[in-house]
């Protein structure tokens, strides 16, 4: 019974640690935008550190309200080395690559491959 409710508090505290983190990315989501539409492109990121299902949710909020962002999906790939990959389309003319990954501190990332979508 003991361990039932170590375990439990100790998920908790780790859950509510990680939807800290993420509360920081709600400052960086005022990025200049340019009022001609531009290209649709899909940037794939490898994102470190995530572990859980609030990580996950902190970074798509963020992004999700990002004007330029069109769609994201955002999945964990390796709880063991907690990795996860992110595909987003965005408007070029709007936000840039690198201010996606920007998007998604305190969680390092790294752009695996840009596409153009057409």
């Amino acid at each position: 019974m003991k361990q039932i409710v170590i375990l439990a508090l100790l998920g908790i505290l780790l859950l509510s640690g990680c939807t800290n983190q993420t509360q920081s990315n709600a400052t960086q989501t005022a990025l200049t935008t340019v009022a001609q539409p531009g290209e649709l492109r899909q940037v794939e990121l490898r994102i470190e550190g995530l572990w859980c299902e609030s990580c996950i949710y902190g970074i798509q909020s963020v992004m999700n309200k990002t004007p330029g962002i069109q769609s994201t999906e955002i999945k964990i790939t390796d709880y063991v080395a907690q990795t996860g990959t992110a595909k987003i389309v965005y408007d070029q003319a709007k936000i840039g690559k690198r201010q996606i990954t920007k998007l998604t501190e305190p969680y390092p990332s790294t752009i695996v491959k840009d596409i153009s979508i057409k």
